[in-house]
């Protein structure tokens, strides 16, 4: 679900996926049984505030399994090197990115996790415990899903210290409009764009129509006054000030348009318009999640050009 699927699906499509593996939902449930969580949380007469106090309280006192622990030690000896990645760990509700409901940005993401197993374990204690946070809880009610009886992937995912990130939709969430592309992008780390923290360069990109090729129709440069990098193989993040630098574009012209036909691939990998995030590193692209635009204007059939496009045969298997 979520997160983790649009990952392997992203990487069986061919698409460059920086490296990673996914802790599935069943090790959440598991854990959740092994204290008797939804038990408790159902017999427990209290307030919501009460009940979330008592649900973070139990997440404290009760340790990952031994298993669970051996196996992402495994795992991460496949990422040894010197110097050792950090990680980000991300939560991945199994309901998440429905097309009736989105669920993304209601649980936690661990950026700068050292690649350490206790570490990492810890990181993805936090991001299940997130799944009961009081806005969490109040969202899943009033969008007609169970407030405690509820699951979460996580994924763990190499963090790529990006030299520019951004964000693009494959359709025009304003007007509906399938023909045309949104693209925003930033300097540094994507966290100072999807924040709102810096202005960005804005592009429209025009789809490829008939006999007409793919064209960017507007570009409206920002002016950023800093970016955030990566401060690898330190954990954590600093601010960067751009003066003269901030005018220049974070994208060359080759840059959005490689951006826009990898989009394109990935909206017909989907069959339905996608919210994309990506960044740049060392010259290559790299996708950082995918997930389908919620709440977007119908068109006609004979207007939406995805309307022909069979759904491709996905593996699931994430390497």
């Amino acid at each position: 679900g979520g997160k983790g699927y649009n990952l392997i699906q992203l990487t069986r499509g061919g698409f460059r996926v920086p490296s990673g593996f996914v802790v599935k939902a069943s090790a959440f449930m598991e854990f959740a049984s092994s204290c008797s969580l939804i038990q408790k949380v159902e017999d427990y007469l209290g307030s919501l505030d009460e009940k979330c106090n008592m649900i973070h309280s139990l997440f404290q006192n009760t340790p990952i399994s031994s298993t669970l622990y051996d196996a992402i030690d495994h795992m991460l000896i496949k990422f040894q090197s010197d110097p050792a990645p950090l990680f980000a760990v991300r939560s991945s509700g199994v309901m998440e990115d429905l097309d009736e409901a989105s669920f993304a940005g209601m649980n936690d993401t661990l950026l700068n996790v050292p690649a350490e197993t206790t570490a990492i374990c810890n990181a993805i204690k936090q991001c299940w415990k997130s799944l009961f946070s009081k806005r969490s809880i109040t969202y899943r009610e009033e969008n007609g899903f169970s407030m405690f009886n509820t699951a979460i992937a996580v994924v763990i995912q190499v963090m790529i210290p990006s030299e520019c990130s951004g964000v693009i939709f494959t359709a025009d969430a304003q007007t509906g409009s399938r023909g045309e592309m949104s693209l925003d992008g930033v300097q540094g780390l994507g966290e100072a764009l999807v924040s709102g923290m810096v202005s960005t360069d804005h592009w429209t990109i025009r789809k490829a129509y008939g006999s007409r090729k793919m064209r960017i129709v507007d570009c409206c440069p920002g002016h950023q006054e800093y970016k955030l990098v990566s401060k690898f193989p330190e954990p954590g993040t600093e601010k960067v000030e751009l003066g003269e630098e901030g005018k220049k574009c974070s994208f060359t012209s080759d840059q959005v348009m490689e951006v826009a036909s990898t989009s394109c691939l990935i909206e017909k990998y989907y069959s339905k318009p996608m919210d994309i995030e990506f960044c740049y590193y060392q010259g290559s692209l790299y996708i950082v999640q995918a997930r389908p635009i919620t709440h977007l204007i119908s068109v006609p059939e004979s207007l939406n050009p995805l309307r022909n496009t069979p759904q491709w045969s996905v593996w699931m298997s994430f390497s």
